[in-house]
């Protein structure tokens, strides 16, 4: 009986191989993003379950008895922060941590099981902070999920039983936030967790993490730690990630708005920040194109990398001429500043980015930074332009739009 705490510590080492290689516990190997992502995971369900003891998930009560924790409940406000940062911080991570292994190659065909399985977490990540985001019952909450429900509801002939099913009813109502509750307290959790425990043993029967070639080299392909290690070392990165975010609940808590009212619209009304880069792109494309076509066609390419030709799979930017380079790259850049108001009204600036960009590409021809480039592989090249260029929708959409969605800082 002594010896439970070695024996459960024991449990847990078997996530592992019995030995780890050195060079996948580099930063620059793998940005530590499945592990930030798990341990982040850890976090929001143990706040998660903490919150519920005191939230009431009805249209009377919800807003009360958040208003209740962060006034009357010891270190509810910071429990609160701590949930909503944590559950923002991993949408973040899981993107790093799908773009590092684009980066390494782990969608191969050899892998490509795997690779499903973290797309399905990437979206269920996304439907649990969207799920998570009406909760409050505030103002903000209610009229962004409004604005991603109209975006569902976009599709011809479809689109209304879409919007049903999402809200279970023809607007945000009680019946909407207990559904929304089931879902983001039970229903995606139950499966999150489950896709996770998978993700994890394969990533063991696949022999350990997908590096690189060239970090395989600078760690040294022959050197191993044992698992206990590598567990502890997890634990102690765990706790530390855990501070940091206690501190950052108590630096910044979240403030709570007012009460949701349907019949009172806030001057811009804008989705949660993660969705808020289609949103920006409604402004210029009909919704349907936008949720429906291009959300698509982005799943469709995640899903579809493991089967492309290995010929396609394995073209690298090296295999490109610099003329060829720098029209792919034009070309990549041209298309993301068409999608912002830059290309609708300053011409100018468009002008001088688009000189901007093609000296960076001459002028990475050579050097280390090239022969990163070099190994970068087409595919995952695209879906690194996606990812960026989203990131320039959304941050033109939180900080630059306003009142009627004009531009802050067009005259």
């Amino acid at each position: 009986m002594r010896d439970w705490p070695g024996h459960w510590f024991a449990f847990f080492e078997h996530l592992h191989a019995p030995r780890v290689r050195l060079a996948s516990l580099r930063f620059r190997a793998t940005l530590f993003g499945g592990l930030l992502s798990t341990s982040l995971f850890v976090i929001l369900t143990v706040t998660g379950l903490l919150l519920m003891y005191v939230y009431v998930p009805s249209e009377d009560g919800a807003w009360a008895s958040i208003q209740v924790l962060e006034e009357r409940v010891r270190y509810g406000r910071m429990l609160r922060a701590l949930h909503n940062w944590t559950a923002q911080a991993m949408v973040v991570t899981v993107v790093l941590h799908l773009l590092s292994l684009a980066w390494r190659g782990a969608f191969e065909r050899g892998k490509a099981a795997n690779w499903w399985v973290g797309v399905m977490l990437f979206f269920l990540t996304v439907a649990l902070s969207y799920t998570g985001y009406l909760l409050p019952w505030d103002q903000l909450a209610f009229w962004a999920i409004t604005v991603g429900a109209n975006m569902a509801a976009s599709a011809p002939i479809i689109g209304g039983a879409v919007k049903h099913i999402l809200l279970g009813s023809e607007s945000i109502t009680g019946t909407t936030l207990l559904r929304f509750y089931v879902h983001h307290c039970i229903t995606l959790p139950l499966i999150f967790a489950a896709l996770l425990g998978v993700h994890l043993y394969r990533i063991r029967r696949d022999g350990g993490l997908t590096l690189s070639p060239g970090a395989i080299v600078r760690g040294g392909p022959a050197r191993t730690k044992a698992r206990g290690a590598i567990l502890r070392w997890e634990l102690w990165l765990t706790l530390l990630v855990t501070l940091l975010a206690v501190l950052l609940s108590f630096v910044a808590p979240i403030p709570l708005g007012p009460e949701a009212d349907a019949l009172v619209t806030p001057n811009p009304m804008k989705a949660p920040w993660y969705l808020v880069g289609l949103q920006e792109l409604l402004h210029f494309h009909p919704a349907f194109f936008v949720t429906y076509i291009v959300t698509g066609a982005f799943a469709a390419f995640l899903l579809a990398m493991p089967l492309m030709p290995p010929r396609f799979a394995a073209a690298t930017v090296a295999g490109l001429s610099r003329r060829w380079a720098l029209a792919l790259y034009g070309l990549l850049g041209v298309v993301s500043l068409a999608s912002t108001p830059l290309w609708a009204w300053h011409w100018d600036l468009v002008l001088i980015l688009a000189c901007l960009l093609a000296a960076a590409v001459l002028w990475l021809g050579r050097g280390p930074l090239a022969a990163s480039l070099g190994r970068l592989r087409l595919a995952v090249l695209l879906l690194g332009w996606i990812f960026v260029s989203y990131g320039g929708l959304t941050a033109v959409a939180v900080w630059l739009r306003g009142p009627n969605w004009e531009l802050l800082w067009i005259p």
